[in-house]
Order: C-alpha cells, then structure tokens, then sequence
C-alpha cells in the first residue's frame, strides 16, 4: 500500500518542495496532498505546477487564499492571452520587472501623458518586438504605447488592476504572473489547474494511530492561533480521535499539539518561506 504525505504551503518554493518530500521517506507512486497555495512569493510556480501534473491522480490540492483569487482573476489573465501575441510577452515583461512603491497610470487622463505621435509609436512597436523592456517604466509605457493607438486602454486598465491587487503583499504573485504569462502552453494549463481547484479538505481514514481520521485544510479549522502559536487556549471541538493537519499560519517547526481531552491531534505545517512542511500520515 502506498504512503500519504500531506505538504504544507509551498509558495513557489520548488528546491524545498522536492528535498522535504524526499526527506520524509516520499517514494514514487505515494499520495500527496497539498494544503494549498502552492504558488506566490517564490520564484519557481512553474515548475512547482509541472511538478504536480507529473503527479497526476496522485496530486490532491486543497483551495488556499492564494489559489481562490487566482481563480476569481483568470477571467482576466485570458482577456489578455486572447488579444494574442505581443500582448502576453509585454504583459510578462511589466511583471518581470515590477518594483513596489513604482508609478503607472492608472487613468486616461494619465495613460495619455505617454501618447505619442504615430511615427513614434511605429517605433515603439518595432522595439516591443526586437529587445525586452529594461525597467518596469519602460514595459509599462510600451504597453499603454501599444494599445493607446486603437484608443482603447481597456487592457492596460486589466494590468493596472492586477498590478494592485496581485503584486506586493499580501499576495506578493508579481512573478507567478510573470511565469504565467510568459510560459508554454503546458506549463500554464499546469498553473490554471491549480487554481481551478475548489476542494476545501480532504479526510483520509487510517489505522494503526492514535487517531482514526486525518483531515487536511488550508486554513487552522478553529481559528488562526488555536494550536499553531497559542497553545494554552481552552478550546475543545467536539470531535474525537481525528488529527487535523493545516497551514496558512508560519511556524518554525512541526509541533503536534494533542488534546488530551478529544484525543485529538492538530498540526500546522507552513513552514514558509524558508522551508515547506511536509508530514506523513500513513
């Protein structure tokens, strides 16, 4: 019979990822389930999530925050896939090179201080298409450049909504989009995946433990602090003999807390950004 592990948030920490599952005894052909928010913050979400489509029915994702407002602003991420090349490769490219506390416009009135005359906007194409942008000034006049032409800034009003609602905290997913954006059909398709999940816990029976049941969630089920950081509340679910294995809340290192009155078990492992949690469970 195969092994279960459950893996904490990675939050695109792919060198982590794979030497905490070996660590922990992971062989091929093992469950993982993974706690979700996979991505965000770290530099390798791709192969984070080619990583888990190699998996395939072995992969179990539960829906993090992280992977909730993916799914809420894909609608989006298509709207700029679907007006085709050179859009995505520009979009990228503003992801690539965004710094926090940088300026873009955010209104008309501001995309046409960037206006220029036809001639130069030829030559703005032509270099969109021949050399990367070096800042996130330069990929940001290129797009508004690019598209001011149609006269329409629709589509750098999608940019500059996800400039603020994805880049910096909390969010911190400047260079998943980046990834995004810029990556292979696969790769992507691997990333929507992700965050198309919707399942919010998965329950796992076993035998030969204190516990009868596992139940895997993103999110500490009965409150941020209640055995992660606080150890010394008198909180008591009415559950007995399950063990409730979570992240979302960083700690240090993996500490069982067991209530001896339930007999009940309740572990967080986000071990982020530095590490990733990751514990068996069979």
């Amino acid at each position: 019979m195969n092994d279960i592990y459950v893996v904490g948030d990675v939050h695109g920490n792919y060198p982590k990822l794979k030497t905490a599952l070996y660590d922990a005894g992971y062989l091929s052909g093992d469950d993982v389930i993974f706690a979700g928010d996979l991505m965000d913050r770290g530099c390798y979400n791709g192969k984070v999530a080619n990583f888990v489509a190699r998996l395939g029915k072995k992969a179990h994702v539960i829906q993090g925050n992280h992977e909730q407002q993916h799914r809420r602003l894909m609608p989006y991420y298509q709207a700029i896939l679907d007006f085709g090349s050179p859009y995505p490769q520009m979009a990228a490219e503003i992801f690539k090179n965004y710094r926090p506390g940088v300026w873009w416009p955010e209104t008309n009135v501001e995309c046409r201080c960037w206006q220029c005359p036809l001639s130069d906007i030829l030559q703005e194409r032509a270099n969109v298409l021949s050399h990367p942008a070096a800042s996130f000034q330069e990929a940001a006049r290129r797009f508004v450049v690019y598209t001011i032409a149609w006269e329409d800034v629709r589509l750098w009003g999608i940019i500059s909504m996800l400039l603020k609602d994805m880049c910096g905290p909390p969010y911190n997913a400047e260079h998943t989009l980046y990834e995004y954006f810029s990556a292979g059909p696969r790769t992507r398709q691997a990333m929507e995946n992700i965050w198309n999940s919707t399942s919010l816990e998965a329950a796992v029976s076993v035998k030969g433990k204190p516990w009868k049941r596992v139940i895997v969630t993103h999110s500490n089920p009965f409150g941020a602090s209640r055995f992660s950081k606080d150890r010394d509340n008198q909180y008591h679910t009415a559950a007995r003999n399950i063990h409730y294995v979570f992240g979302h809340i960083p700690v240090k290192s993996i500490e069982p807390f067991v209530d001896e009155q339930t007999n009940c078990t309740y572990t967080d492992i986000d071990l982020s950004p530095r590490n990733v949690g990751v514990l068996k469970i069979t």
